[in-house]
């Protein structure tokens, strides 16, 4: 009869897997090429979002958001840096489920130039 500690190292990598696999720390996200899109997301993921512009101007940071389900962490701006324009990239935290608008700007100076509507679902 094999004993306790026999089979908990047996069983040991299976539990491993499983809280792996219900972890829900991953990131979730969506590249967006100045067109508004839609995102899902689990209770606890990350949420990033990249804009890319062409020309002058930069996203405003922080963006409006029309729920508390998403809580805005940073924006920065990420590579490939092109002298055709920036790709910013901006990360929320899902606090609640739910759907939340995230509203970005784009701006030059004073000037509005583009504005992007995302919808992010969190389950």
């Amino acid at each position: 009869m094999p004993s306790r500690l026999s089979q908990f190292v047996r069983l040991l990598p299976c539990l491993m897997l499983l809280g792996l696999a219900c972890h829900p720390a991953s990131i979730a996200g969506i590249t967006v090429d100045g067109h508004s899109r839609t995102v899902t997301a689990l209770l606890g993921q990350e949420v990033r979002i990249t804009l890319w512009a062409v020309g002058p101007g930069e996203y405003e940071a922080p963006p409006q958001v029309t729920s508390p389900i998403l809580a805005f962490i940073t924006a920065s701006y990420i590579p490939p840096y092109t002298p055709g324009g920036a790709n910013q990239e901006f990360r929320f935290a899902t606090d609640g489920r739910g759907r939340a608008i995230v509203h970005f700007r784009r701006v030059l100076n004073d000037s509005l130039i583009a504005t992007v509507d995302d919808t992010v679902d969190v389950r």
